[in-house]
């Protein structure tokens, strides 16, 4: 058994992105099959990892794996001393940072009735085994189509604690964007 304070690897395999409104799968590569110099097209990084690539040996395919970087004392806040790393596996065109090429979020087309705008909901549906003691799954969102780091916003839903496991296991959950997110990607945190 590993510390709770290391991840080793967490991969993953068979993202479906389902857009409520378009009633289609929007992932980009979802099933990791397109890959190109080692790394699953439509799959990025954020942050602090050490290697990512293609996964010969997914969930009935192939699929993408991180591994993020050794836990660290923080020194810089409120939790200084806590062990931390901030690593993820981002699907849609985004790096968690930036966007421009990430996923074109379309309101629901109902809010027009409303004051102010509803969220509109995707599926999202994935196959997932961890080393990780925890792994967070949400929506990273950008304001803007330019999608600066400046323009991150939140979305709301998604799993917040994926607990280690060493077999293929099946996660489906909602992700909600409000009506001023422009560009999305989902990521697969380990922090």
């Amino acid at each position: 058994m590993f510390p709770a304070h290391r991840c080793l690897v967490a991969l993953l395999a068979a993202v479906f992105i389902l857009s409520v409104v378009e009633a289609q799968d929007i992932s980009r590569n979802g099933n990791c099959e397109q890959v190109e110099d080692g790394k699953p097209v439509g799959w990025d990084i954020y942050s602090s990892v050490k290697e990512w690539g293609s996964l010969e040996d997914g969930h009935e395919g192939k699929g993408a794996y991180f591994i993020p970087r050794d836990f660290a004392p923080r020194e810089d806040d409120a939790h200084k001393g806590r062990m931390y790393t901030s690593g993820a596996l981002c699907q849609g065109g985004g790096n968690g940072f930036t966007g421009p090429n990430a996923l074109v979020h379309t309101p629901a087309a109902g809010n027009k009735y409303y004051r102010y705008s509803l969220p509109t909901a995707y599926t999202v549906s994935f196959w997932m085994k961890s080393e990780c003691s925890s792994v967070r799954m949400f929506l990273r969102g950008w304001s803007t189509d330019e999608a600066t780091s400046a323009d991150r916003i939140g979305g709301g839903g998604g799993i917040h604690n994926i607990p280690r496991t060493d077999e293929w296991k099946h996660y489906e959950t909602t992700v909600t964007a409000s009506a001023n997110i422009k560009r999305f990607c989902i990521m697969f945190l380990v922090d």
